[in-house]
């Protein structure tokens, strides 16, 4: 099952301020990847400094896949 993502540059500004906060360093490219099961955003970050990191994000209450493994189980 194949879900379009949203991209980095569709997140929330807090969710790029906490990105960038947690990294210790401003996000200057966002290079997409593709693929998947969650609508979440998955991509390469370059920060100014250089360093590179990989972001993922999605809401839970749209990531099908997370909620079925993390429901409560019976029997």
């Amino acid at each position: 099952m194949f879900t379009r993502r949203i991209g980095y540059q569709d997140l929330p500004g807090p969710v790029h301020a906490w990105v960038e906060s947690a990294l210790g360093g401003a996000v200057v490219e966002h290079l997409p990847q593709t693929g998947g099961f969650s609508p979440g955003a998955a991509e390469r970050l370059r920060l100014a400094d250089g360093r590179r990191a990989f972001c993922k994000a999605v809401h839970p209450s749209q990531n099908e896949v997370r909620r079925r493994s993390t429901a409560p189980r019976r029997g």
